[in-house]
């Protein structure tokens, strides 16, 4: 007979003591990392610039659900597309190609969360950085390559352009 796994510690998480990071232009913190769930979750608020957009892409392991807090986006998964604005939610499920764009003049506010956590909580500490200052950061472009490979270690698959940008 196994022993069942440990189940993991309660948990708080006040946005005042979250990793604040800049990752792919945006503003994030991470609000639960996969190691202080056990596994079960990852928890990634995103603060998105007005008419940025995530890459095109698929989990291969976990499936993201997105609560939108403020502002409006527009969420593809598959061939669906759908305007959400806030108290709206919207998932993905692993293995079906999806990404979002912040819709309008404001910055869109949202949570990411990955069940099981399975990494996405590391792929933004890794790719990111420490954010210095509130508001969005400069705006080096992003080395896709770069981000494509921590991705891939997370269980992600970049495959930007999204069917809206493709020729």
């Amino acid at each position: 007979m196994s022993t069942p796994p440990m189940a993991p510690a309660p948990l708080v998480s006040l946005r005042a003591n979250a990793a604040r990071r800049w990752f792919l232009d945006q503003q994030t913190w991470i609000r639960v990392t996969t190691e202080q769930s056990g596994g079960s979750v990852a928890v990634v608020e995103h603060l998105i610039s007005a008419a940025a957009e995530s890459p095109w892409h698929i989990h291969h392991v976990q499936d993201e659900s997105i609560y939108v807090l403020e502002g409006h986006i527009t969420m593809l998964v598959g061939d669906g597309h759908w305007t959400l604005g806030p108290g709206d939610y919207a998932f993905g499920p692993r293995q079906v190609p999806h990404g979002l764009r912040v819709e309008g003049e404001q910055a869109a506010r949202v949570l990411v969360i990955c069940t099981p956590g399975a990494g996405y909580d590391r792929l933004v500490q890794e790719a990111g950085e420490p954010a210095t200052a509130p508001g969005f950061p400069p705006s080096p472009p992003t080395d896709m390559a770069r981000l494509a490979r921590l991705a891939a270690a997370a269980g992600l698959e970049i495959l930007d352009p999204s069917p809206e940008h493709q020729g």
